[in-house]
This record gives structure tokens, sequence and C-alpha cells, in this order.
């Protein structure tokens, strides 16, 4: 299989009457011209043949210029989606449920934090302002992800270490990630597990750290990397699908959260 080399890499903008649309254009070893929008990234990707002309490419855009619109029209929609006041009845999620916010004030005597009642997430807090209330959600998350991660992690490597060889030298680490659910380095012995996970159901997270478990026999995708994860888990598919489909209401709350982990 011929491998798939990025040569260089240009950010651009095309002109569509009254609207300016940036993009990223990577000129690869490719036959063909293509462009993808990569929602959680929230950008425009065109991906060219080595040495195409710019001219070929703009005309390109142009041809699909309803397409192109459409979706930074949708894309605006979901910037606005991404607005944060930290008040009553704002959605938020954890472990695939989603909750509603209530804001209960609390005297300075009483402790400030994060609990659960039915569908409801309480935030007790003594004061009213934006920042403040935000950084007890985050703390909060934060905690919460590093537990949660860290405990299906460390069931997940005891579990199948037997079966995935080199998979009981590796170790964890936690931190935001925008562009994949999780990362396996072979030269620091470490899987990378993004912190977002910890909006998506816990079945969705097992799959995600068992992808990676099983980079730790096999590095590419191929036949073997796929019979030892259908070995360990079978709904992988569901899984993969159910993780993609939610992408946007994931990246929301890391938007809303900041700077995590």
């Amino acid at each position: 299989m011929r491998k798939i080399i990025t040569y260089k890499t240009e950010e651009r903008i095309i002109n569509f009457d009254e609207k300016s649309i940036k993009y990223t254009l990577l000129f690869k070893n490719v036959r063909n011209l293509t462009c993808r929008f990569k929602n959680y990234e929230n950008k425009l990707y065109v991906i060219a043949p080595i040495n195409y002309s710019y001219r070929k490419i703009e005309k390109f855009l142009t041809d699909h210029q309803r397409a192109i619109l459409n979706w930074v029209e949708k894309s605006e929609q979901k910037k606005i989606e991404l607005t944060r006041d930290f008040v009553d009845g704002e959605k938020y999620l954890l472990l695939g449920q989603e909750y509603l916010l209530k804001i209960n004030k609390v005297d300075k005597k009483q402790e400030e934090g994060i609990c659960f009642d039915s569908n409801y997430i309480i935030l007790k807090t003594t004061k009213e302002d934006k920042e403040y209330k935000r950084k007890i959600l985050e703390k909060y998350y934060k905690n919460i992800a590093q537990r949660i991660i860290s405990e299906e992690f460390q069931k997940l490597k005891n579990k199948y270490s037997g079966k995935i060889p080199y998979s009981s030298e590796y170790s964890l680490n936690i931190r935001k990630m925008k562009a994949k659910w999780g990362l396996n380095n072979s030269r620091t012995k470490t899987i990378t597990i993004g912190f977002h996970l910890i909006f998506s159901k816990i079945e969705d997270i097992d799959y995600v750290i068992i992808h990676e478990l099983c980079h730790c026999a096999v590095r590419n995708h191929g036949k073997l990397f796929y019979s030892y994860q259908e070995m360990l888990c079978p709904d992988y598919k569901e899984r993969k699908q159910d993780l993609n489909k939610n992408i946007h209401p994931f990246i929301c709350q890391i938007e809303m959260l900041g700077s995590l982990i």
C-alpha cells in the first residue's frame, strides 16, 4: 500500500460573493482533488495532488460552492450552541447521559461543588460570576475524568495483558484532544486518552482504550489488528459509530469548559 505523504500545507481563502471562506490546502501524493469538512476541528480541508494549479483548485471549490456554504452555515450555528452562561436549564453531558444544570446559591459557610439529583447537575456556588461557576464545573469534570478513565484503563489492561502482547508495559496519560479519541506511543510506552471521552458512554470509553491497547501488539490497522479488536470488543463498529454520531455534543462540552487537563 502506498504511503500518503503531505508535501506542503497552506492556509488560504476563497471568496464566494460576499462570503470569505478559510481553508487548509494540503498537497499530497494523491490522484484526485478532494475536500473534507472536519466538524470536530470546525475546519475545511482541501487535499490536492502535487503541483496541482491554484486555478484548478479554486474552480473545484467554486463548483462545490453550495455544499461548502451549507457546511459553513451549520458550523456557524454550532458556534452559537457553544455559548454557555452557566444558568439554570443548560444541558451538560456526563457518561453519555444529558443533565440539566441547576444553580444552587450557598453561603460562604457551605461547601461549593457539584452534586446530582435525578436528571439535574447541581452547581453549588457562593458567587454568581460566570467564570467562577465555569471553574467549579471544570474542576469536577477534570477530577471525574481522571478517576473513571484511569479505573477503566487499569481494569482493561489487567484483563487483557495476557492476550495483548506488550500491553502491560504501557502507562496512561489523559489530556485534552480534539482530533483523536486516543493515541498509542510505542516509543514512550504511553497510551493517551482524550479527556472528552468522559462525556460519552462507559462502553465507548472502553472501546477506545481497547483500540489503543491493541496497538501495543500491532501498529497498523491491518487484518491482525482488527482480529484483536473484534476478539476483545465484538461490538467495536457500533461503539465507533456511537462516538462519531455524538461528536458534536462532546466538542460543545470541551469548548464550554476551556483548556482542561
